[in-house]
């Protein structure tokens, strides 16, 4: 029997198997039947990722290959429902995607490094997935630490990332400095005081997805228990943090967030491979009072910890 003679729902659940992208491409070349059907599925899932051996100008082509094809056929952007994009690349190419993802109104997963920007606008962000207000439903903000490099080089305008008016979003995993207002006091090294940072974080549930399921907020390497419970000195002047804003979402679950169910707090560390452990913030290291709450608003809490070692 010829591949030929199989019906298109067949050869559709064939296809949805096949996750090689260069395979996908070389069976919609076959003729205008296999374009077709082949077309959805190669654009299902658009990824730009740059291992570090592979840093060339070649991908960062690959990226303006498909902005082109993109823009040319806008029913293709139609069909794209989850977007990648690595550090090394989101830089090179930061004004491009913008406009990218403002031109995919069905988007649903978006994993987005953002690596050592100067500045950064998150209401700007907020601005470009306008078009996939409707349909995003996972949201990954993250980005590379190097050694030696850390995420205190971002510097924000100040804005918010209003993620309330996304009505199918589930999943929000991102840094705190995009999610949560901050501003730097002009330094140069975009470090805020305590007190306005600590104040910006109040009423967050105002600005989360009433869909939300899970929330994964990551700090900086060491910055973690500067804003969640321990004294520190700013200058010279003992400043004692609080879990205010981490308890409010619990205690506004009902009202504001009636489908969450998970959070995750914790820190991206460069770590000796052979120093393992260091800086972990553990479930057990959640006050008291914030267990109970979140545990009688029934949420699920953890301590998150990336290590990136060298």
């Amino acid at each position: 029997m010829s591949i030929l003679s199989l019906s298109n729902e067949l050869l559709n659940q064939i296809i949805y198997y096949i996750h090689n992208t260069q395979y996908l491409a070389a069976l919609a070349s076959v003729n205008h039947r296999f374009n077709t059907l082949t077309r959805p599925h190669l654009y299902r899932s658009v990824a730009f990722s740059s291992p570090e051996a592979n840093h060339t100008s070649n991908n960062f082509q690959s990226f303006y290959n498909f902005t082109a094809t993109i823009a040319c056929n806008p029913t293709l952007a139609r069909l794209v429902r989850s977007f990648t994009l690595d550090d090394e690349c989101s830089r090179a190419v930061h004004e491009d995607v913008n406009n990218l993802l403002g031109a995919l109104p069905a988007l649903q997963v978006l994993f987005r490094e953002i690596g050592e920007w100067k500045t950064l606008s998150p209401a700007a962000i907020a601005r470009t997935l306008e078009s996939s207000r409707q349909t995003l439903a996972e949201l990954h903000i993250t980005g590379e630490v190097t050694q030696g490099e850390c995420y205190s080089h971002w510097e924000t305008d100040g804005s918010v990332l209003d993620l309330s008016g996304f009505p199918a979003l589930r999943t929000v995993e991102v840094h705190n400095r995009v999610l949560l207002q901050w501003r730097g006091n002009g330094d140069g090294n975009g470090n805020g005081s305590a007190n306005e940072e600590m104040t910006s974080r109040l009423e967050l549930y105002k600005r989360l997805p009433r869909t939300l399921e899970s929330l994964d907020i990551f700090f900086d390497g060491g910055s973690c228990a500067f804003y969640l419970g321990e004294s520190t000195l700013e200058g010279n002047v003992e400043v004692e943090m609080n879990w205010d804003w981490i308890v409010e979402l619990a205690k506004r679950k009902a009202t504001y967030l009636p489908r969450f169910s998970k959070l995750g707090i914790g820190e991206e560390h460069f770590v000796n491979a052979l120093r393992d452990g260091a800086g972990i913030l553990w479930r057990d290291d959640f006050p008291e009072e914030v267990k109970r709450t979140f545990e009688e608003a029934g949420v699920d809490y953890s301590g998150v910890s990336v290590h990136r070692h060298y």
